[in-house]
């Protein structure tokens, strides 16, 4: 998937949003719907997978789409959600 994230559960995710009034109160439900999303396996219309951390923001899409950017090392991704890529990758090869 490109660069890598630096991981951070959700709490974590949420804490950093809301100290800094980035988000209101919805968005722990739009965090976990995402998850759900992953593990069922929906992916951005480009068919990489959704970068949950950054659908607060934007909805359903992948980190590039989100920001334009190739180079995620500086960013955010929820640690259940890199579980899921992974374990969606393992699935996939057998």
């Amino acid at each position: 998937m490109g660069s890598k994230f630096s991981e951070v559960t959700v709490s974590g995710m949420l804490y950093a949003l809301f100290k800094y009034e980035f988000i209101e109160e919805p968005a722990e439900k739009n965090i976990l719907e995402t998850l759900r999303k992953v593990k069922n396996v929906k992916k951005c219309s480009c068919v990489n997978p959704i970068w949950v951390a950054g659908s607060v923001f934007t909805g359903n899409m992948f980190f590039k789409c989100t920001t334009g950017e190739f180079d995620a090392t500086e960013d955010y991704e929820i640690k259940k959600a890199l579980t899921l890529y992974e374990a969606n990758i393992k699935n996939k090869e057998k």
